[in-house]
């Protein structure tokens, strides 16, 4: 599921399909939680329904232990944060995701770079 390609005709349907991944995951694999979680979050966000993308990104972070998914959904909360406006939130999420991914990655990888 690709949430750069979900447009107004195409969103009820992307939005049922990324559930039902979640649901097949869910009995499947549970690290894979999360990233059916985090597409869903993505999916939401883009259709401006920032209260339910929220709800999304946070089951990600209940689901997973992965580091690098938890710098994921970190860095996914503080872009939403920064556009609402709620800098201190958005902040605190950067933060968190450069210590998630700085423990995982090389000092001079890409990831570390783009945050």
């Amino acid at each position: 599921i690709c949430p750069r390609k979900t447009t107004p005709s195409n969103a009820e349907k992307t939005r049922s399909l990324a559930r039902s991944v979640r649901e097949i995951l869910l009995l499947e694999f549970s690290p894979s939680i999360s990233d059916a979680d985090i597409s869903i979050g993505l999916v939401l966000h883009k259709q401006d329904q920032i209260d339910q993308a929220l709800i999304h990104f946070n089951k990600a972070l209940e689901n997973t232990s992965l580091p690098l998914h938890i710098a994921c959904v970190h860095h996914n909360l503080a872009f939403v944060y920064s556009q609402q406006g709620k800098y201190d939130e958005e902040l605190e999420y950067y933060e968190e995701a450069l210590k998630y991914r700085s423990r995982q990655l090389p000092a001079h990888h890409l990831q570390l770079a783009s945050l």
